[in-house]
């Protein structure tokens, strides 16, 4: 009788369909969850996404992996993230509450594209001895990442670069992050470590030089470049064997140096031995890519002018930063200020430039200059966006006349004898500009270049590589190129700076790496539009749907 009873409840069609459709909801259920976890796991091995965003953040971008290959291909560069992949990946566990994983994200995305690129995860606490072996364990923290380039035996040695994880993001005035700089940050890293020789960049000591533009320092640093200090006059010691080499002292920051070998004959001498046999530098050295003079307050020697003269009739750089305004008198400097006006045609002008028509907010007699829109400046500094919107920042400057002779004329420029030789206005004052009560434009950074032929050989049907130029870079501002300048994004000075370096060194510079700025959501509106919004979003839709209503009800009492 049961039996028979439950054979006639499991026939109902109901209960059957019922108990049908449950196991197969069940089942699509089951696998919407196997499928979800697979794909999970897939796309956060794989990194399969759409990038949404956008400014395109989470896509690293063309420029960046064309860099990436051209400049590491020969070199195995580990990133290096301090904490487990785990934390780098989540956002949930990301110790950075989400910054972490946007730089995870390139490092990753580079990884895939490079096959010398490789991404590791190394947790501070379980992996002690690999940061202490390389002498990381201070950095051991979870907020950092390590670039590094690895040597022959596998180990770094000195090829690394250490960041905090706010470093790869740009921040205002009040500290808040608005854009996501790590491209920027990668590429001047892989410039930087994947250079087996780094270039030299020298600048001048032993004239009162300024020591407080860090900033401006850091962007030769971030071009690959190494900057050694230099004193011009009486500091090579040549070896008494004629050896053809020289050491200098100078060269060697820190001055902690005990000994000196001849690097030909091996011949060791003392510390003292070398200090009290130094003779006058026959010329700056040849893998010189460029020479800074920053705002000296002594004069040059008539040999050190000799040796920077020597130097541009060859083929050099010199970017000179100096500022008229803080001496008593143009003639406090006057052999460094004869020799750029005898080679770079600029007379320096001891008068302060204001603008009172222009200054920004707290800051008074201040004015943001123009970039000159001179066709041959053009030709030879095409990166500088001309005819754009860009304003350098300037306080207080002097400025610089130009002799008529120097500016290139429509025949191809001033003739030295040596080559051609032209002097251009790059960065000028607006119209509102004013010295000494006198209204004008007035320069403010110019460039000369010199372009010479190997053995004097000025014949057009020559090899193009027999032909090189010259530049001379002269700015009557050293506000200019100060950290509060070119350390803010506020302004592009730091972006015309890289331009002259890539023009003027044959530098690889990344300027052309924007920052990529997050997408602004702040609600731009007052409280008393907010609460009339707020209102009207509640009582629309309510009135819409009561209005509905009553017509459904007379429509059916009509019927």
């Amino acid at each position: 009788m049961k039996l028979g009873f439950l054979k006639a409840f499991s026939d109902k069609r109901k209960i059957k369909y019922g108990t049908v459709t449950i196991a197969f909801c069940a089942i699509v259920i089951a696998l919407v969850i196997v499928l979800n976890s697979v794909i999970s796991v897939l796309a956060e091995s794989l990194e399969w996404y759409v990038d949404m965003t956008k400014e395109q953040a989470y896509t690293v971008s063309e420029q960046l992996a064309q860099l990436a290959i051209e400049t590491s291909k020969d070199a195995k560069i580990d990133v290096i993230f301090c904490c487990s992949s785990y934390e780098a990946q989540s956002i949930d566990e990301d110790p950075t509450g989400g910054m972490l994983t946007y730089v995870h994200s390139t490092a990753k995305q580079l990884e895939k594209r490079m096959s010398n690129i490789r991404v590791l995860y190394m947790d501070p606490q379980k992996d002690h001895g690999f940061f202490k072996e390389n002498g990381w364990a201070g950095s051991a923290t979870k907020t950092n990442v390590i670039i590094a380039r690895q040597n022959v035996d596998g180990g770094y040695g000195t090829n690394y670069r250490i960041h905090s994880v706010d470093y790869f993001f740009s921040k205002d005035e009040n500290d808040q992050i608005y854009g996501y700089d790590a491209e920027y940050v990668f590429a001047t890293d892989l410039i930087s470590l994947c250079q087996d020789t780094q270039p030299y960049i020298y600048v001048c000591q032993g004239h009162g030089e300024a020591t407080d533009t860090t900033e401006f320092y850091t962007l030769f640093v971030d071009s690959g470049f190494n900057l050694v200090p230099i004193i011009l006059s009486n500091n090579v010691f040549l070896c008494e064997n004629g050896c053809d080499t020289q050491f200098d002292p100078s060269t060697d920051a820190e001055q902690n140096w005990a000994s000196y070998t001849c690097t030909v004959c091996k011949t060791a001498y003392t510390k003292d031995v070398v200090l009290d046999n130094l003779v006058a530098r026959p010329n700056i050295p040849e893998d010189a890519r460029a020479v800074i003079i920053n705002e000296p307050t002594m004069d040059y020697e008539d040999g050190e002018i000799s040796l920077l003269r020597k130097y541009l009739d060859g083929q050099g750089t010199i970017m000179c930063f100096s500022n008229p305004a803080t001496l008593k008198s143009g003639a406090d400097l006057p052999n460094l200020y004869g020799f750029l006006e005898e080679w770079g045609g600029v007379k320096m002008q001891n008068a302060t430039v204001t603008d009172q028509g222009s200054y920004s907010i707290g800051m008074p007699n201040s004015f943001k200059g123009v970039v000159t829109s001179n066709a041959v400046t053009q030709a030879y500094l095409p990166q500088l966006a001309y005819g754009s919107d860009i304003r350098p920042q300037f306080n207080n400057s002097s400025h610089l006349t130009i002799d008529n002779r120097y500016i290139p004329t429509t025949d191809g420029g001033y003739n030295t004898g040596d080559g051609e030789r032209g002097t251009l206005p790059l960065l000028v004052t607006g119209s509102t500009a004013t010295v000494k009560g006198q209204r004008g434009v007035y320069n403010i950074v110019t460039v000369t270049y010199s372009e010479t032929y190997k053995n004097n050989n000025s014949d057009q049907t020559n090899s193009t590589n027999d032909a090189y130029t010259s530049y001379l870079i002269t700015c009557a501002c050293p506000d200019f190129i100060s950290d509060s300048y070119i350390g803010s994004d506020s302004y592009p000075n730091d972006e015309i700076i890289y331009s002259l370096i890539r023009q003027t060194t044959s530098a690889q510079v990344p300027a052309y790496i924007d920052t990529k700025p997050f997408a602004n959501y702040d609600l731009d509106i007052s409280e008393s539009g907010a609460q009339a919004t707020l209102i009207t979003l509640a009582l629309v839709p309510t009135a819409l749907a009561l209005g509905a209503m009553a017509v459904v009800l007379i429509r059916r009492k009509r019927r």
